[in-house]
């Protein structure tokens, strides 16, 4: 269920981040509130058949730049689907054999097999 509250300009600056000017983040600023923002868990890949990270955050997109910023390799996100932190943690254990440190993981024919058909935006 969607909440939408309208909020005068100058209490929405306050309350949401402006920062991040995606389309993405803009749309989802404007039209709800903090506490009614839905998280995701989202996948990123490193190159074309690098590593993949499996994380949770509310905006993949940010998430996507800010990890960017400390890779030296180009980074792309192969998409996010609606969940958690305990989903994140949930994704983590399932895939654990697969693991290379902390979130990142081999890009397994599994792992990429489920992405592909969880995923909500590729």
């Amino acid at each position: 269920m969607s909440v939408y509250i309208r909020l005068d300009p100058e209490v929405a600056h306050d309350l949401f981040n402006a920062e991040c000017r995606c389309q993405w983040c803009q749309l989802y600023r404007l039209r709800t509130p903090t506490w009614a923002r839905e998280d995701y868990v989202y996948f990123l890949q490193e190159g074309v058949d690098g590593p993949i990270k499996i994380g949770h955050g509310r905006c993949p997109d940010r998430r996507l730049r800010g990890c960017q910023s400390g890779n030296p390799r180009e980074l792309r996100l192969l998409g996010y689907r609606p969940g958690y932190r305990r989903d994140e943690r949930t994704l983590h254990l399932r895939f654990k054999r697969l693991r290379i440190r902390g979130e990142w993981f081999q890009p397994a024919d599994e792992l990429l097999a489920f992405i592909k058909e969880t995923i909500r935006h590729a």
